[in-house]
């Protein structure tokens, strides 16, 4: 396991305290879940060619601050001593070990299964009724935005 200076540990575990003083390892692996939503937006746009801005050079900015930030969570974890009431996390768990499981079915050649994408809309479904919101709803809106956009026709924004 690669391991950072002491100094550099020392100085980001004061920054986190000053900065977040409330801050509990549940927030830090959200941080986490979130800087990986990072990497894969850029790896995605990359691969896909769309948002111009994100050309190869940009595009590798923006992994590597993703995963800088990834390790900067994961530094600061090990600072914060108590792990506390992990509310957040816990409802959030079911969607990201659907997620989980996709990435690794594909990773390993393999097509997610009916019963995997059903659980894996369970799961958002849950997240969402546990947030007070309405997940068909979502969904409907959501996608009447998706279809109006034309990337074909501008790689930038897709007509947004």
């Amino acid at each position: 396991m690669k391991r950072f200076p002491r100094k550099t540990v020392e100085k980001l575990h004061k920054w986190q305290g000053e900065n977040f003083p409330d801050s509990t390892k549940e927030h830090m692996a959200l941080g986490i879940v979130e800087e990986i939503g990072e990497l894969c937006h850029a790896v995605l746009k990359r691969e896909q060619g769309i948002r111009s801005g994100i050309d190869v050079e940009k595009s590798s900015a923006l992994i590597d601050d993703a995963l800088g930030d990834i390790s900067i969570f994961a530094i600061n974890m090990e600072g914060i001593p108590e792990i506390g009431p992990a509310s957040i996390a816990a409802r959030l768990e079911p969607v990201l070990r659907m997620a989980h499981q996709l990435i690794f079915a594909i990773s390993n050649g393999s097509s997610p299964t009916p019963v995997n994408m059903t659980r894996l809309f369970n799961a958002v479904s849950d997240f969402t009724a546990s947030e007070g919101g309405d997940y068909i709803r979502i969904v409907d809106q959501t996608a009447r935005g998706v279809i109006q956009r034309n990337w074909l026709k501008d790689k930038e924004s897709g007509g947004e």
